[in-house]
């Protein structure tokens, strides 16, 4: 007698429930995957969640999604204050309206992370970037052809302004195994990449080396996997928001509700970003998930081309972490996308102060400037640079951890570096389905928040 297959539900179609369902179908399942928003294909971005709102660039190493608490001793009033001050004064907190009870025990959370917790945070998080790795990898063998055509990049070159930092980061790197070359003269780093000359001549590099990680044009990529999962009959819904979670007496979940109908599926995945607070407030999850807002910039990648990626390090700037993308724009003209900075939503997406959010793209025009000064001044005289803004919210908690729940038939998978994580997410999601063990399971809660709960 032939198995009956597994039907499944994923409330969510960013590139952590993508890739899920990716992992689903090789096994079988049945899906149906429903989103809040409008389908991304010619919808403006500032309707869309993380994975579409956000520009078209994406990146995995060894340590994305890293934690950012303090974890050097002495813990005192003046630890882990990102979330105390504003961007202005080199914070991360970009909210217009005044904190919330929530967000103040959000962030009063955050702030009683001590360094030897957060030591012990950063090396789960770092565990499932390795497992995510081999999963990445191990993709690419197996279906090769999501990867054709979507900018896909290997190697990502570090780059920081200050000399200290980057031998602690080389150091870092070295002990991780992330390392693959490092540049020990400047010389040296502009002949292996001369797109850099400009950077080091405007005193902006004090050193670099190249890592392990790879990046890909995201929209291009995830519009890829859709297709992709279409072909397998999965169901997609667009613009459909679910509204409620159905319980029965023992607190087995039965059903999900949208504007439009209940629906009823062996499981459900829950993978909801930044946007999910109201459906989750009856889940263990409840309140634990924060947004923090990232920006984006498009320059156009002049000669001498930059060929690899970057990651540059900007002590004390107000976007002073950027990710650096080689991509192409829609009309296959070769563009660097340049996502940075931090800014602190709180529990409400769309709760931006309009200057803080200035002061970020600010920052990042000032990162193109000093970095590509012939890209800015040829974007800026054709006044294309305020036309390339774009900004996203990221789900963030505030132990940097991610989420991960399980209640009688629903499963949640969610994380703050969504896209490296995302393999290893989906083999969390599917060890939950058949009651198997995944590291995941325990080491992505936070039981002090629980307490408080």
């Amino acid at each position: 007698m032939e198995k009956k297959k597994k039907n499944i539900c994923l409330i969510g179609a960013g590139c952590v429930n993508l890739i899920t369902a990716y992992y689903l179908k090789h096994t079988g399942c049945e899906l149906t995957i429903l989103d809040a928003a409008p389908n991304p294909l010619g919808c403006s971005w500032n309707k869309l969640g993380c994975t579409w709102g956000g520009e078209d660039a994406r990146m995995f190493t060894l340590t994305e999604a890293d934690n950012y608490n303090q974890k050097t001793t002495p813990h005192n009033n003046e630890s882990n204050m990102y979330f105390n001050q504003n961007v202005k004064d080199l914070g991360w907190d970009a909210r217009q309206d005044i904190s919330t009870e929530l967000e103040k025990k959000w962030i009063n959370h955050y702030r009683s992370v001590l360094p030897h917790q957060a030591r012990q945070y950063e090396d789960s998080i770092l565990s499932f970037n390795a497992e995510s790795r081999n999963l990445w990898e191990t993709m690419q063998e197996t279906d090769a052809e999501l990867f054709e055509g979507v900018e896909y990049k290997e190697g990502i070159v570090r780059i920081y302004s200050d000399e200290e930092h980057y031998r602690s980061q080389l150091a870092r790197h070295s002990h991780l195994g992330s390392l693959l070359h490092n540049y020990p003269t400047l010389e040296e780093l502009i002949i292996n990449h001369p797109g850099l000359e400009n950077a080091v001549n405007n005193k902006g590099i004090s050193g670099g080396f190249k890592t392990i990680g790879f990046t890909v044009n995201a929209h291009k990529f995830f519009s890829k996997l859709v297709d992709w999962l279409e072909q397998r009959d999965v169901d997609f819904h667009w613009n459909e928001k679910v509204e409620h979670i159905q319980y029965d007496k023992s607190g087995k979940v039965v059903s999900l509700e949208t504007p439009k109908r209940l629906l009823k599926s062996d499981n459900f995945v829950l993978s909801l970003g930044a946007y999910g607070s109201e459906l989750l407030k009856k889940t263990p999850a409840k309140g634990i998930i924060g947004g923090v807002l990232g920006a984006w910039l498009t320059i156009p990648n002049v000669s001498p081309k930059l060929k690899h990626p970057l990651k540059l390090s900007r002590k004390g700037h107000v976007t002073e972490d950027a990710n650096i993308t080689i991509a192409k724009d829609k009309e296959g003209n070769p563009v660097l996308i340049i996502g940075s900075g931090y800014g602190f939503t709180g529990t409400s997406p769309h709760n931006i102060e309009k200057h803080q959010l200035e002061l970020v793209y600010k920052g990042i025009e000032n990162t193109a400037q000093l970095y590509f000064p012939e890209a800015y001044e040829q974007a800026a005289a054709v006044s294309a640079l305020e036309k390339t803004q774009k900004y996203c919210i990221r789900p963030w908690t505030p132990t940097g951890l991610g989420i991960f729940e399980s209640i009688p038939t629903v499963t949640g998978g969610h994380d703050t570096g969504g896209f490296a994580q995302a393999p290893s997410i989906a083999c969390a999601v599917l060890a939950s389905f058949s009651d198997t063990s995944h590291p995941m399971h325990n080491l992505y809660q936070d039981s002090g928040w629980k307490k408080q709960a």
